[in-house]
């Protein structure tokens, strides 16, 4: 994406609409949970949809991406040890790749009669 081009103002336009709703917001990795600033935990469907209704000229899907790469590498907790960040990183990677993995797609074969 080019600096300058349309496409380059609309993704800056909703990132920093987006970075403003994420103010004082916490992500509690191991729950897969967002903590909003009024105390309200939220799973990453339920948190779409609140920033949905705070942001309605957003796209569902430009909402979405963004609170993904968001959990994924712009949460930045302070006073976090590098091995609670190592911890994290890896518990958050996880989130993004089991939300993104269609729902069909089990690791399991589906049992048979004869199984």
């Amino acid at each position: 994406m080019q600096k300058g081009t349309p496409e380059a103002r609309q993704f800056e336009k909703v990132a920093n609409a987006l970075w403003d709703q994420l103010e004082g917001v916490h992500v509690d990795a191991a729950q897969r949970t967002i903590i909003w600033s009024d105390t309200e935990r939220l799973d990453l469907e339920q948190s779409i949809q609140r920033v949905q209704k705070q942001c309605p000229g957003i796209q569902r899907e430009r909402i979405e991406d963004f609170l993904l790469v968001w959990i994924e590498l712009g949460y930045d907790p302070e006073n976090y040890s590098e091995e609670q960040l190592d911890e994290l990183n890896e518990l958050t990677k996880q989130w993004v790749i089991d939300y993104r993995r269609p729902p069909n797609s089990s690791k399991k074969g589906g049992r048979t009669r004869r199984s």
